[in-house]
């Protein structure tokens, strides 16, 4: 046997196989008759990856999908020798184990060690093996922003761009794929602005080291969000099995352990909060520990009360908002790490969110922790490390060359798809040529999809959809036939193409009545009471696939909706998910008009539509109002404030706009976010029981309490053009910015930092010019102005100005002046017209181009 394992270990494999599989017996027979075949080594990995697998992957891999990973990890740890050096538990936990996130199990594997193992086989050290995969991942990949789909890594490197996420899981699943153990870290919100981020652990040589993903430095913990995190009040981590026994861990079910490990990068605290009712414990209530991101309140993290009515939870050292339900009543409050570390919230002063009499007014703000710094590399390594980089960078480059370029004048109307194909554009190709499709149709389908969703689906995919749909095509208006059944998706989930395979299993089940007399209502019935619903114990950000579940007969709870918009589609009835609630809904009709009903209500109730009523908002502040950025609307369900989607709502000043909301009660948080990272909060409950107006109102800014007015020090800079001619003769900087209200960004092109605050200036680019800002893009060097980022910005016809400097103690000055100890690139500072800098921004913060506008309209 390969690998030597503990006897104590491969029984409590074997214990837990048997256990858990139980619940899937279908599947379990499959298994089993792969194991008689399987060698020792095979038997226990495939027994281990079942036996914590996500019921959702049990249903929807066939067990060849599994197996492929566990050949490939034998494979490499036969040919890989430091990979024996890894402890059993860390082997199976984060080496063999096949998800990182919730991505596609895609059987990427086996390509991935066969791409590095000749790279990393001669590395004397694992750490020196992590950093090569690294530069490897940033061959492949960088980092664009994008939707809430995780990309596995073949869909990333057709893509070769990707949100951290994203990028996170194709470092992850490189590391592994030559016997590096790894996983995703996640900041779940941070603290400091309105966004996440997830970068890469990597366990070497004997200890956990982090990384940031398709992002290479020439050391290991280190990355340009080192600084952020240290402003972070959660970082945590997923093992998919019980067998990590860190002290980190936080939350542990039979499936996974979640690890809290927030101070290996912050400094923190413990808070204890406890809930009683007149002074006695309460036991099992849920406390969330939240704060204000994209305008709602976030758990960063939920744990129930233990029979003292006390829980705990280590967080950085910044504000939190905790709360908690206790018979239906709601109370929350507002704890600052740096002050105080335990709360105890009386229940007896708690009220009843559905029996509230008029609007109840709170008031907080939640500041984040202070930053710290991170350490400066040695300029000898930079250098060498700066032309590995230049060399990935290339390589990328020459892949993305043979991509189809947008062309706005091209006569041919699928230029679009095939840009958006990216590497993947001979699928779109093969489905282009399929005969058996009218153009039309073919072009109605692709017009359904995502961006992201060219990247990796497959022809086959896509005429399986159609060859199931195009029979019910005449039953109702293109609109509805192609949003509502055509569509391959109901919320985030990779196309499979499972469409056939549902028909086929329904027919051969006898489910549904052969007569074409199915409804809606039958097959909500069929989803929640004719399959076994089975725990999936809080891992269930993705759904299982529809085929699978029907063929298994099992279900988990955040599978429902989706499972059932997947199966009406394919017996043709039109079906969604709320854009608003999420919930499922079906076609109805009513008074002669087809609409949507939604399933979610008590049975003798179905046939009873929910009562609305119409929500004006006003907005009394004088700024327009964006829904997530500025506001939210939260419905207090099951005990729970569930926040609503109204993605695309907006309000001017003075402005009214209507909402239509079943009858209940609601939460409205508007806020503003300060310039230093803290957010001001008014958070307003009441309940709809008849048409109300709701004046929203913000905080007010604290711009003029938080600028400085600092004295800048100068350098002397070399003007050039965006083709990279020297324009002039050098001149002092402060000679381009006094006498106007400026922005100075020092740069980094081709870094996630940088790459954010150019996108934000290009969205920002019209109100730059109507306020005729000064924007001086200062670069080390020449070379990086063929970024194409930079390019667009360079282009986008501001009052601009790019130079060259090269003087990091100018630069070091600059941050003394205006106490940003953050040396990260980019840095960007709003300079008022004396030449005085008001506030500068380091690294990575969301929104920097629009607050530095806000700074130069109020103090400028």
């Amino acid at each position: 046997m390969l690998l030597a394992l503990e006897p104590s270990l491969k029984e409590k494999i074997e214990k837990q196989y048997e256990e858990w599989m139980a619940c899937c017996p279908n599947k379990k027979r499959e298994i089993d008759a792969w194991i008689k075949s399987a060698d020792e080594d095979e038997a226990v990995c495939m027994k281990y990856l079942y036996a914590y697998m996500h019921p959702c992957d049990i249903v929807s891999y066939d067990v060849e999908v599994i197996a492929s990973y566990v050949k490939a990890t034998l494979d490499m740890y036969a040919n890989v020798l430091y990979a024996k050096k890894v402890p059993a538990e860390l082997f199976f936990t984060y080496v063999l184990c096949v998800r990182v996130n919730n991505e596609d199990l895609d059987k990427s594997r086996e390509w991935i060690y066969r791409q590095l193992v000749d790279r990393v086989k001669d590395k004397k050290t694992m750490v020196e093996a992590a950093l090569e995969v690294n530069y490897w991942c940033y061959e492949k990949a960088t980092y664009i922003p994008s939707d809430d789909r995780t990309l596995a890594p073949f869909g990333m490197c057709n893509s070769a761009r990707g949100r951290c996420g994203e990028e996170s899981t194709l470092a992850v699943s490189a590391m592994r794929s030559v016997g590096i153990p790894a996983r995703q870290c996640y900041v779940p919100r941070w603290a400091h602005c309105d966004d996440n981020h997830a970068w890469v652990e990597v366990w070497a040589d004997g200890d956990w080291h982090y990384l940031g993903a398709c992002e290479p430095e020439p050391v290991l913990d280190k990355g340009w969000f080192t600084a952020a995190a240290s402003k972070a009040m959660l970082v945590h981590a997923k093992a998919f099995s019980d067998l990590e026994s860190s002290a980190e861990i936080a939350y542990k079910t039979p499936l996974y352990a979640l690890m809290n490990v927030t101070e290996r990068y912050a400094d923190c605290a413990k808070l204890t909060v406890t809930v009683t009712d007149h002074g006695v414990p309460v036991q099992n209530v849920s406390v969330l520990f939240c704060l204000v991101n994209y305008s709602e309140l976030f758990p960063l993290h939920k744990e129930k009360t233990a029979s003292d009515g006390s829980v705990s939870f280590m967080t950085g050292k910044g504000d939190l908002y905790v709360c908690t339900v206790y018979n239906g009543k709601y109370l929350g409050q507002k704890i600052d790490m740096r002050e105080q570390q335990s709360v105890v919230l009386k229940m007896e002063q708690a009220a009843d969110p559905e029996k509230m009499e008029g609007i109840i007014e709170e008031r907080f703000d939640l500041n984040p922790p202070i930053e710290a710094m991170p350490k400066s590399t040695g300029a000898q390594m930079k250098s060498v490390h700066e032309a590995r980089l230049a060399e990935c960078e290339k390589i990328r480059a020459d892949y993305e060359e043979g991509f189809v370029k947008e062309d706005k004048d091209s006569s041919d109307p699928w230029n679009r798809y095939f840009v958006n194909a990216r590497g993947n554009r001979q699928e779109l190709e093969k489905f282009r040529q399929m005969t058996e499709f009218t153009d039309e149709d073919k072009r109605l389908m692709l017009d359904t999809l995502r961006d992201k969703d060219f990247l990796d689906t497959t022809a086959e995919v896509l005429a399986s959809y159609l060859r199931v749909a195009l029979p019910y095509k005449n039953n109702f208006c293109t609109e509805l036939y192609q949003k509502y059944l055509l569509a391959p998706r109901a919320g985030h989930e990779k196309l499979m193409g499972s469409r056939s395979r549902i028909v086929s299993l329904l027919s051969e089940k006898k489910v549904f009545p052969q007569d074409g007399t199915v409804t809606a209502k039958m097959v909500w019935e069929y989803v929640n009471h004719g399959l076994n619903t089975v725990p999936d114990y809080g891992t269930g950000n993705w759904p299982a696939e529809a085929d699978g579940c029907i063929k298994c007969e099992i279900i988990t709870e955040v599978s429902k909706r989706v499972v059932f918009v997947e199966i009406c589609r394919a017996i043709g009835i039109l079906a969604r998910l709320n854009p608003v609630t999420g919930k499922a809904e079906g076609v109805c009709e009513k008074n002669g008009e087809i609409c949507f009903e939604s399933m979610e209500k008590e049975v003798q109730k179905i046939d009873e539509p929910e009562k609305q009523v119409t929500l004006t908002l006003v907005n009394k502040s004088d700024r327009k109002l964006e829904y997530w950025l500025h506001m939210t609307i939260a419905r207090f369900e099951n005990d729970v404030y569930q926040t609503q989607n109204y993605d695309d709502l907006a309000i001017e000043p003075g402005e009214e706009k209507e909402l239509s909301l079943a009858k209940g009660a609601y939460r409205i948080i508007t806020t503003q976010r300060q310039i230093d990272g803290g957010v001001s909060c008014i958070a307003s409950s009441f309940v709809m029981s008849e048409d109300r107006v709701f004046e929203l109102r913000q905080a007010p800014a604290k711009i003029a309490e938080k600028c400085h007015e600092a004295e800048l020090s100068d350098a002397t800079v070399q003007q050039v053009t965006a083709e990279g001619m020297m324009v002039g003769d050098p001149v002092l900087m402060t000679s381009l910015y006094r006498g106007q209200k400026s922005i100075l960004v020092f740069a980094d092109p081709g870094k996630e930092p940088t790459e954010h605050l150019f996108q934000e200036i290009l969205e920002c680019k019209e109100a730059y010019k109507s306020q005729g800002y000064r924007v001086i893009i200062a670069l080390e060097n020449t070379d990086v102005l063929k970024n194409e980022t930079l390019q667009r910005v360079l282009h986008a016809g501001l009052n601009l100005v790019c130079v060259t400097v090269k003087n990091d103690a100018y630069l070091y000055q600059l941050h003394e002046a205006l106490h940003v100890g953050d040396e990260r690139l980019p840095y960007a500072v709003a300079v008022n017209t004396e030449g005085k800098g008001l506030f500068a921004f380091a690294n990575y913060n969301i929104r920097t181009a629009w607050t530095l506008m806000e700074i130069l309209d109020a103090k400028g």
